[in-house]
């Protein structure tokens, strides 16, 4: 079955209408839509997004009370359906000054704090897993021959699992068989060097939309000194859906309705947006498993839902050397689990999730 998993996971990597009735979440301090805020309910699952144009969905009302979750932004949290529009309130964060040593050193060394939530949902029970790590990149910035990493080297990590369903099961664990669903390693996070478009370059708050064939494909978004890159890979996709075929033929059907990243990076003063201006990535994936395996794993009669969203904050950064970017992939830093902490410009826990953590923790 992983290796199946496996097949599925490189498939799918490879891989906005406005309702003017709809409220929104907003910038506080500009009005600006904040699009594709990851969601979570009463129980801490994920359960959706705002859309391209901020539009708030609506849930069933024994969801509430619900928490948006968006980088750079405080979590906000609603006890009942928007009467208005809801406003989010931006973080300060800066990431320490990189010091420079003399030498060539063309390889640039990210740390970070990554944070994933998984909800799995089916017909007869849910599966919410939440895992904390300390990771690392190693990114390329000048022209070398070295090659480093942009998916996520776990350092260390901790797992909390919650299991629950509609016979009155209620119980917790460090592990979990559906932890196949975690995308948070499998994905290249850092991205490449991109040109700011003219449109948001020499204003203060700006904003510019490319379109792809059928939805928005990227946003950018500038404020002060702040700029966001929203990333939608299903932009081509008519009716925002894909369903990688291979997958069929395994009996692992799955309509795939979400593929999103939203970078945040400190505004620089040329014209490129380049991996040294990143603050924080988020990354939500949807998905609707519908195969006979699938439901025979999920031990569903209907579809099963999977709704991952991820969160990294970058902590340190420094310019390394050849040599030292060599060392640095052989001798894998040693990280105690206990070392992991969120930082301080991270939200708090979702109290659901925190439930979860201190129950593991007793165990």
């Amino acid at each position: 079955m992983n290796k199946i998993i496996s097949i599925m996971t490189a498939l799918i990597l490879s891989s906005s209408t406005f309702d003017a009735d709809a409220y929104r979440l907003i910038d506080a301090s500009t009005n600006a839509p904040l699009p594709l805020a990851s969601i979570t309910d009463r129980s801490g699952n994920v359960v959706g997004m705002t859309d391209k144009s901020g539009a708030i969905p609506e849930l069933q009302k024994d969801r509430y009370p619900i928490t948006f979750n968006y980088m750079g932004y405080a979590s906000l949290q609603i006890l009942k359906p928007a009467e208005d529009d809801m406003k989010m309130v931006p973080q300060e964060y800066e990431l320490p000054e990189i010091v420079i040593s003399p030498g060539a050193r063309p390889l640039l060394h990210l740390t970070g704090y990554m944070r994933e939530i998984t909800s799995v949902l089916s017909s007869s029970d849910s599966v919410t897993i939440f895992k904390e790590s300390v990771v690392d990149f190693l990114v390329p910035v000048e022209k070398t021959k070295a090659k480093g990493w942009k998916k996520a080297r776990e350092l260390a990590s901790k797992t909390y699992v919650r299991m629950s369903d509609a016979a009155g099961l209620d119980s917790v664990s460090t592990s979990h068989e559906y932890e196949f669903m975690l995308w948070g390693n499998r994905k290249g996070l850092i991205p490449s060097s991109a040109k700011i478009p003219d449109k948001i370059k020499d204003t203060n708050v700006a904003c510019d939309t490319i379109m792809g064939k059928y939805y928005p494909k990227i946003i950018w978004l500038k404020n002060g000194d702040v700029t966001r890159w929203y990333g939608d890979a299903l932009a081509n996709e008519k009716n925002h859906i894909t369903t990688p075929w291979a997958l069929k033929l395994f009996g692992l059907t799955t309509d795939v309705t979400e593929i999103s990243e939203n970078y945040v990076f400190d505004t620089p003063d040329g014209g490129f947006i380049r991996p040294t201006d990143l603050r924080q990535v988020s990354v939500t994936i949807d998905m609707l498993a519908k195969g006979k395996l699938f439901k025979k794993t999920f031990d569903s009669s209907s579809p099963v839902n999977v709704r991952t969203y991820m969160e990294l904050y970058l902590t340190d950064r420094e310019f390394l050397s050849v040599e030292e970017g060599k060392s640095l992939k052989n001798e894998i830093p040693s990280i105690e689990s206990s070392d992991i902490l969120a930082p301080a410009n991270a939200n708090p826990l979702h109290p659901a999730i925190m439930r979860t953590v201190e129950r593991v923790n007793s165990l």
